[in-house]
């Protein structure tokens, strides 16, 4: 049985990277407003708010969908 990570938990495990998923995960963890979880929508509306460029949406994109795929 696989362990059920939240969202920053699965963000706190994530192997290092340097690419835009990589950058995402390093800004992701200093961002003590992130949202927690609920859906892609959810955080990609928080990070246009917060004014990130498509790189980062394209990095968070990445990891959001790795961290649903390991939910399965």
């Amino acid at each position: 049985m696989r362990e059920r990570l939240t969202f920053k938990q699965y963000l706190r495990k994530r192997p290092d990277s340097n690419d835009p998923a990589g950058d995402f995960v390093k800004d992701a963890l200093q961002d003590r407003r992130l949202p927690r979880g609920g859906s892609w929508e959810r955080l990609e509306n928080y990070l246009y708010g917060r004014g990130a460029c498509e790189g980062a949406l394209d990095g968070a994109k990445e990891v959001w969908a790795e961290w649903m795929a390991g939910r399965r």
